[in-house]
């Protein structure tokens, strides 16, 4: 997710393999359409320290060279998010990750030597 925060913020999606997707919002399916990133995640760069990105619909999927998916959903009714430098997103708690971006995020969490009991 690191990877894409700083795609997103640099306004390289496209360039960097993430092709973006909502879900059909004329109501006729249930199926995710491919579509222009920044149409629904708008990027300010209004600040030196961060930029602000504004999330357009509830529910954006992230597809990353046409193979690992993942999903970014605002939690709470909230539409923004702040990306600093390094490309860490703020608030965190208002950003839930899931697919492969969850996954990743869990397991960097665990430490080296972790170990499931059987």
């Amino acid at each position: 997710s690191l990877h894409f925060m700083r795609a997103l913020r640099d306004k390289r999606l496209n360039e960097e393999g993430f092709d973006t997707y909502i879900q059909d919002t004329s109501g006729q399916s249930n199926l995710f359409l491919p579509v222009k990133s920044y149409d629904y995640l708008e990027v300010q760069e209004d600040n030196p320290d961060k930029t602000k990105v504004i999330m357009k619909v509830p529910k954006v999927v992230i597809q990353y060279k046409k193979a690992e998916q993942s999903a970014l959903m605002m939690i709470d009714n909230y539409d923004t998010f702040y990306i600093d430098q390094f490309g860490i997103h703020q608030p965190v708690e208002k950003l839930f990750f899931s697919g492969v971006f969850g996954y990743k995020r869990m397991a960097a969490l665990l430490p080296l030597d972790y170990s499931p009991d059987k």
